[in-house]
């Protein structure tokens, strides 16, 4: 693939060693998601983001694109706005979970379409203590210091290796971005089960 001048030189000069540490799984991943969305809504957001509109004229703003406030603003902005709108704020929260997975999913195939990053998995799941999410970041973080102190030629052979770490990470990665068609969205502290709809995003 073609190659940047400025990329060309570092890695002349730099021995660069990318890492992406790639949920285990990514339906749990986007059940994460849709926990950390209402959670910002529990902890303020529409009450920031309406602060800010007044305040600051946050909608014409480019943070007002940002995911999060873009859906916030629409939904304080709706037309026919009543307060205690069930079925408006149903809909907004649906849009924001969304349109959060779908960053998330871009994400995953940017980094995807980057043969030299090297993918190491993380088992992060809803329920886990603390001391198991340290100890699932413990098992990564000892994989990317082994691969940190091998030589160069070493590291090279382990991105490619089609048994290693990277590229059956790589390959999970990818065989479950075709289950996500049947994901199925969930509300945890906000009772609007069942409002988001199916389908993989």
């Amino acid at each position: 693939r073609p190659q940047c001048p400025w990329r060309k030189e570092r890695d002349e000069k730099f021995d660069f060693r990318p890492f992406f540490l790639c949920p285990a799984s990514r339906r749990e991943h986007f059940h994460l998601i849709d926990e950390r969305c209402e959670k910002m809504i529990l902890r303020g957001l529409v009450d920031e983001v309406g602060r800010l509109v007044v305040d600051y004229d946050l909608a014409n703003a480019p943070v007002s694109r940002a995911i999060g406030y873009r859906q916030t603003i629409d939904y304080l902005r709706r037309e026919g706005f009543q307060r205690g709108d069930i079925k408006a704020f149903k809909e907004y929260l649906g849009k924001f979970k969304a349109a959060t997975r779908q960053y998330a999913k871009q994400q995953m195939q940017w980094w995807r379409r980057n043969e030299d990053i090297m993918f190491v998995p993380v088992d992060v799941r809803r329920g886990m203590s603390t001391a198991e999410v340290d100890k699932s970041l413990g098992a990564a973080a000892k994989i990317i210091d082994r691969l940190r102190e091998v030589e160069a030629e070493e590291w090279k052979s382990e991105l490619a290796d089609d048994n290693g770490v990277n590229k059956v990470t790589r390959a999970i990665n990818l065989e479950q971005g075709g289950q996500m068609r049947t994901f199925q969205s969930r509300s945890y502290f906000i009772g609007t089960e069942g409002t988001e709809g199916r389908g993989g995003v």
